[in-house]
């Protein structure tokens, strides 16, 4: 039952996100939609940004699927993982807002809940995932999975130890602050789209400097 209601507020918030942005989401608002009041919504949520970030997951999708492709064909883990960070990057740009409060916000480390809770309710979502995708999205917070890649990389004779967690840290540190350049401005889909080259480009330029084969 608690998940049927819960999956009445998600679909609730994602259809205002949809037509009217994140400034139009309030306890109030949420509360009529749905048809209850607003306490019963804080008997399933901490606040209104909790309910955000779980409804958030579903942005993750369009992402989920790219894992699960590109893992079945790239298996250099550097590879791999600069065709996701530019995968991630193109959807994150375009809706910087909704991606750093997910992934940066006051719940950052609840991410991997929100992963398993949002399964839970929307599982038929999920049935195609295979092990490594399933692996990679409940694994931590965003510094620790990105390193996941590199430290495989490690191990494959790649790149050194300590290359790896400089490379791990820079990539997540240059990608907020890009984030957080595209959530400031008004940029259009053209200007969006060059900020993930740019991205894309920086790091592979780092990354060259230090693979050893």
């Amino acid at each position: 039952m608690s998940d049927m209601i819960k999956k009445q507020y998600i679909d609730c918030v994602y259809k205002i996100l949809e037509t009217e942005g994140l400034q139009a989401i309030s306890i109030r608002r949420i509360a009529k939609e749905v048809g209850c009041n607003s306490a019963t919504l804080y008997r399933y949520f901490n606040d209104v940004e909790q309910l955000i970030c779980l409804t958030s997951i579903r942005y993750l999708e369009p992402y989920l699927k790219d894992i699960r492709e590109a893992s079945k064909t790239i298996r250099n883990p550097i590879e791999l993982n600069q065709s996701l960070w530019k995968s991630f990057a193109t959807y994150a740009f375009h809706r910087p807002t909704i991606f750093e409060m997910l992934f940066f916000g006051q719940y950052k480390e609840n991410l991997m809940d929100f992963m398993y809770e949002y399964y839970d309710i929307y599982m038929d979502d999920f049935l195609d995932l295979d092990g490594f995708s399933i692996t990679f999205l409940f694994n931590g917070s965003i510094f620790e999975r990105n390193y996941m890649f590199y430290r495989r990389a490690v191990g494959m004779g790649y790149i050194t130890q300590d290359a790896a967690k400089l490379i791990s840290e820079v990539e997540v540190y240059t990608f907020h602050g890009l984030l957080m350049e595209c959530k400031q401005n008004q940029y259009s889909t053209e200007e969006l789209n060059q900020k993930v080259l740019v991205f894309r480009q920086q790091m592979d330029q780092i990354i060259e400097k230090f693979i050893l084969k």
